[in-house]
C-alpha cells in the first residue's frame, strides 16, 4: 500500500514541479549571460510530462526500498524531487542553478544528521563528499571547463549521500551515472551535453543496486 501511496503522491508533486519548471524562471537574460547568447532565446522545452512519470516512479521505488525508515524515506523523497527539477533545468540550458544546489545540499545535510548522527557513516559521508568534489575539480581544471563547475558542486552533494550508504554504493553510483552519460552521448551523437541528470540518476540507483545485490 505504501508503494501506491508514494506513487500517487509523487505524481501530484511531479505535476507541481513540472508547472513550476515550465515557467522558465531559471533562464538567464542577456544581462546575465553576456557575451554568451541569452538563454531566453533557446527553443521551448515542451510540456515535459515525463517529469510527472519519473517522480511517480521514483517515489514508488523509495517507498518500496526504504519503508519503514522515516529518515531514509524523507531524505530520498526530498532528494529526488529537487533532483528532478535540477535535471530538467540542466537538460534545457546545461546549467545547474546555485539555489537548487544549495537546497539539495541542505536536504542531504539534514538527512545525514537525522539518520546517521553519531555514527561512523556520518563522518564517511563528509569524507567522500570532499574526495569526490576534489576529484571532479581536477577533471574540471584539466578539461578546461569541459566538465562544468556546477557538476563539481553537485558531485560533492552526491558523494555525500552515497558515502553515507557505503563505498560500494558510491563506486556503483558513479559507474551508473558515467555509463548513462556515455550512452546518451552516443545515441544523441554529441560530445556536449548535460552531465548532471546522469550523475543524479547514478546517485539514486547506486544504493538500490547495492542493497538488491546484498539481499
Amino acid at each position: 500500500m505504501e508503494i501506491v501511496i508514494c506513487a500517487l503522491a509523487g505524481a501530484c508533486v511531479g505535476e507541481i514541479v513540472r508547472r513550476y519548471t515550465n515557467r522558465l524562471a531559471y533562464r538567464l537574460g542577456p544581462e546575465d549571460t553576456d557575451p554568451a547568447p541569452s538563454e531566453m532565446d533557446l527553443p521551448a522545452p515542451g510540456r515535459r510530462l515525463w517529469m510527472v512519470i519519473v517522480l511517480a516512479a521514483t517515489w514508488a521505488v523509495v517507498g518500496w526500498a526504504y519503508w519503514p525508515s522515516a529518515a531514509q524515506v524523507a531524505l530520498w523523497l526530498c532528494f529526488s524531487t529537487v533532483a528532478l527539477y535540477m535535471a530538467a533545468v540542466d537538460l534545457d540550458v546545461q546549467r545547474l542553478p546555485d539555489r537548487a544546489q544549495l537546497l539539495l545540499a541542505g536536504i542531504v545535510a539534514a538527512g545525514s544528521v537525522w539518520a546517521y548522527w553519531g555514527q561512523g557513516r556520518f563522518v564517511w559521508g563528509l569524507v567522500w563528499a570532499l574526495v569526490c568534489a576534489g576529484g571532479f575539480l581536477v577533471v574540471h581544471l584539466l578539461s578546461r571547463g569541459g566538465l562544468g563547475f556546477g557538476d563539481v558542486k553537485l558531485m560533492a552533494t552526491c558523494g555525500w549521500i552515497l558515502g553515507l550508504n557505503s563505498s560500494a554504493a558510491l563506486l556503483l553510483g558513479l559507474m551508473i551515472g558515467c555509463l548513462a552519460a556515455v550512452v546518451f552521448s552516443i545515441v544523441a551523437r554529441t560530445r556536449v551535453f548535460a552531465f548532471g541528470p546522469w550523475l543524479l540518476l547514478g546517485t539514486f540507483c547506486g544504493p538500490l543496486v547495492v542493497s538488491y545485490l546484498a539481499n
